[in-house]
């Protein structure tokens, strides 16, 4: 089994993952994936007006409102798309844990569609957006998780001469 462990950082339309080998120091860009319509405004998504809907009881029609927002249907795709990903890896063996950060809403749906294989792996969850970090600056937003997670000695090995969060 690999001794990987991976970074996923996500939203709702993009998702990076990095890597951190024990016997490396350092995160490294593993893939990057991105859905473009999730970016978009919802009235480029779909329709604009809402849809129109006959009355039974008499010759009147009232607007319907749409079950699932357009943009909100793309991000929940990604979602989709991104736990498959995952899953995948982790039937490959390609890590051996991972940590999955984005915002709350982005996390629930990311972790809903995971396969058990990847399930079983995740080490835990970090509630926070960090899309706008550069790459070469993700390690330090990183490796302070250690603390949050509460399982500071695998952080340890894998940011070496770091200090060890308490």
């Amino acid at each position: 089994m690999s001794k990987t462990m991976w970074f996923v950082i996500a939203d709702g339309a993009q998702a990076r993952i990095f890597a951190n080998e024990v016997e490396k120091s350092g995160l490294k860009l593993v893939t990057q994936l991105k859905n473009d319509k999730a970016r978009l405004p919802g009235a480029k998504l779909g329709r604009d007006k809402p849809t129109r809907v006959q009355e039974s009881a008499n010759s009147g029609r009232s607007a319907a409102e749409p079950h699932v927002d357009p943009k909100d249907k793309e991000k929940l795709r990604f979602a989709h798309q991104l736990g498959g990903h995952v899953e995948e890896a982790a039937k490959k063996d390609k890590f051996a844990s991972f940590v999955l950060v984005a915002p709350a809403r982005a996390a629930r749906e990311i972790r809903a569609a995971l396969g058990k294989t990847a399930r079983d792996r995740l080490i835990g969850v970090v509630n926070k957006d960090l899309s706008w970090v550069g790459d070469s600056d993700m390690g330090e937003h990183v490796q302070g998780f250690g603390r949050r997670l509460r399982q500071p000695r695998v952080f340890a090995h894998l940011f070496p001469g770091q200090p060890v969060p308490e």
